[in-house]
């Protein structure tokens, strides 16, 4: 099963605060594959969470991140099939190393656009799930 977090905190010196979050992720028994990624548009944060087995990234410049987690509560809200076709379309993106921003790859915030815009244009879909 695909599963990932996005965390993300609005906070001045994001490069500062996020270098410091390293130490203690790196220390956990419970994290791996930590990376900082510097080069990004916002500095991130990706490691996996071993306890969950979840990917998990981590933001502290993205000063939008509240509106779109209300976004996509709503959406997920309104349209039964969203989570289903979305974890489907991620398992192909998977499936072809195209789910990874930095290798050219669709993020998780863009396939779900996707899949509300499609649900949005195609609203029989819902009725006939």
């Amino acid at each position: 099963m695909l599963k990932e977090v996005e965390l993300r905190v609005s906070r001045e010196n994001s490069i500062v605060n996020l270098a410091r979050l390293m130490n203690p992720l790196k220390k956990s028994q419970h994290t791996s594959d930590i990376v900082f990624v510097r080069g990004a548009k916002e500095p991130i944060i990706r490691f996996r969470d071993t306890y969950y087995d979840i990917m998990v990234d981590v933001s502290l410049g993205n000063h939008d991140g509240v509106a779109v987690c209300q976004l996509m509560r709503e959406y997920l809200s309104a349209f039964d099939f969203m989570q289903p076709l979305a974890m489907f379309i991620k398992f192909v993106l998977l499936s072809y190393d195209l789910n990874d921003t930095r290798t050219g790859g669709l993020c998780s915030y863009f396939v779900y656009l996707m899949v509300a815009s499609y649900l949005q244009r195609n609203p029989d879909l819902e009725t006939r799930a």
